[in-house]
């Protein structure tokens, strides 16, 4: 029988992404955000026969993670258009 001689290696890679990335980030998505959020806005509000005015508060955008996946996430409030 012979001898085995094996070897193995391991590493561990981890990265933070600074201010400045996570701000150009949220600059990026934060219009489709804003698009989405309306489109979903319009279609709740449609059900009950009524319409979108403008929007009234937006709240602070934020990032968060998990493993390989980003989210981002506001929330927006809307008025709804007089009967």
């Amino acid at each position: 029988m012979a001898a085995s001689n094996s070897q193995a290696i391991g590493w561990t890679v981890s990265y933070s992404v600074s201010d400045s990335e996570l701000a150009g980030g949220l600059e990026a998505v934060l219009p489709g955000l804003l698009e989405r959020a309306r489109k979903q806005a319009d279609t709740l509000v449609g059900a009950i026969g009524r319409l979108v005015d403008q929007v009234l508060n937006l709240g602070v955008p934020s990032l968060s993670s998990s493993g390989l996946q980003v989210f981002a996430t506001v929330s927006v409030t809307c008025s709804l258009k007089p009967l």
